[in-house]
């Protein structure tokens, strides 16, 4: 209910031509910052933020602004911790509305670029981030294609907030146990999506397992 709230307070009407506009100009800001990296950021993160901010709070054209923004994270690298809590509290909320399955994708993916990107940055920002995933993965009702993207997030987080992540080890890992509890036998018979979506589960749990196996090396080191 409340994100649904959050989306259709933010949400600006635009016709399917503005629309189209923006997913054009996200998409080849998406091209030139991967292309530049720090050469771009170092004149233009301000106002590209400014813009990609802006255009997720409106909503329209969401998975084109999130994959630019995803962007832009990854090429400032760690310049961009002062942003995160900003960034973050545009994104869960996008996590958190799974019906709208692409835009809540792609944040899931944003999540893991953005730890990968500022690592301990996102201690601000951690309890509610792991909160959201963690309540995703528990949730019956939830596509299963976000399912591994979500572990694999959890994993990231843990790798790169060492000790900072020890409360959530215990409920992260009972998420695993659980997914990778998920058999043949669970799932329709003879499906190759369901054949295939196990694959892509157990080597997302392999990842996130390696994840916190890595974090708790570190921390005892």
């Amino acid at each position: 209910v409340g994100c649904v709230w959050w989306m259709e307070r933010n949400q600006v009407p635009r016709s399917e031509e503005c629309v189209l506009t923006i997913q054009l100009v996200c998409g080849a800001l998406y091209a030139l910052t991967t292309k530049l990296g720090k050469k771009l950021t170092a004149q233009y993160s301000q106002i590209l933020l400014g813009l990609y901010f802006e255009l997720l709070r409106q909503g329209g054209a969401a998975e084109e602004s999130l994959l630019s923004l995803t962007s832009l994270i990854v090429a400032m690298s760690d310049e961009f911790t002062p942003y995160v809590n900003e960034c973050v509290s545009i994104v869960v909320p996008l996590i958190q509305c799974y019906d709208e399955l692409e835009a809540c994708k792609i944040s899931i993916e944003l999540i893991g670029d953005l730890v990968r990107s500022v690592g301990k940055g996102i201690k601000p920002c951690l309890e509610i981030t792991v909160q959201t995933l963690c309540t995703l993965l528990a949730k019956n009702d939830v596509d299963r294609k976000v399912k591994p993207l979500a572990i694999i997030a959890l994993g990231d987080m843990s790798m790169n907030l060492g000790e900072d992540y020890i409360p959530y080890i215990s409920s992260t890992l009972q998420l695993f146990q659980q997914a990778s509890a998920t058999s043949y036998s669970d799932g329709p018979i003879n499906s190759e999506d369901w054949i295939e979506y196990l694959g892509e589960l157990r080597e997302s749990v392999l990842q996130g397992y390696t994840g916190v196996v890595l974090s708790l090396i570190h921390i005892s080191e």
